[in-house]
């Protein structure tokens, strides 16, 4: 103990007779534990506002052509039953058709088509539960196999994309934060031994 001391009182001393090298490694040292851990708060933050965006996953029920409203409700009232679905807005095949003549700047070209080609739709949305792209892959499915649903279509690719991102930049930060806990290790084995 006399000697972890006397070691102690002979190192402090040594580092407060040369303030500028002392200061010089201290920053190092804090700069190299920093930044990984710096870049490892950025990507769960990152990961957590993703998972805020995930309850923004939509399933798109595309129905078949030319059903009546009546049909399009019973349908949708089967969808809102379904375990999973939290919210459901239903866009009719004229509503659908107005869009698209107001953000496609086709209006005139669709007008000589005479009857409107696009069907009714369904947009509905999972639960927490199910807002995962894999939870909501088998939300899909189990919708699609309503009897007047022609065709599903899942919003989640970006949320596949996003997460696989997500795991780069973890490891990427794993890493640099191993590669400067290194540099920590020689910076401070060279500084003792100088």
């Amino acid at each position: 103990r006399l000697h972890h001391r006397q070691m102690l009182v002979f190192g402090f001393t040594r580092l407060y007779r040369k303030p500028v090298a002392t200061g010089l490694t201290v920053a190092v040292i804090r700069i190299s534990l920093a930044l990984p851990a710096s870049l490892l708060v950025l990507v769960q933050n990152v990961k957590q506002v993703s998972g805020s965006w995930q309850g923004a996953a939509r399933i798109s029920l595309f129905l078949k052509q030319g059903l009546s409203d009546q049909v399009v409700q019973q349908t949708a009232a089967a969808a809102r039953s379904t375990e999973g679905v939290t919210g459901l807005q239903i866009i009719s095949a004229d509503q659908a058709l107005a869009e698209f003549k107001n953000r496609s700047g086709f209006g005139d070209a669709l007008a000589l088509l005479g009857d409107n080609p696009l069907p009714a739709v369904l947009v509905v949305q999972p639960d927490a539960a199910h807002s995962t792209p894999e939870t909501a892959n088998e939300l899909g499915k189990t919708l699609a196999k309503l009897p007047q649903v022609d065709r599903v279509r899942l919003d989640v690719q970006w949320l596949r994309r996003l997460q696989a991102i997500l795991d780069i930049l973890g490891r990427a930060v794993l890493i640099i934060g191993c590669l400067l806990g290194l540099a920590v290790i020689l910076i401070v084995g060279n500084t003792i031994r100088l």
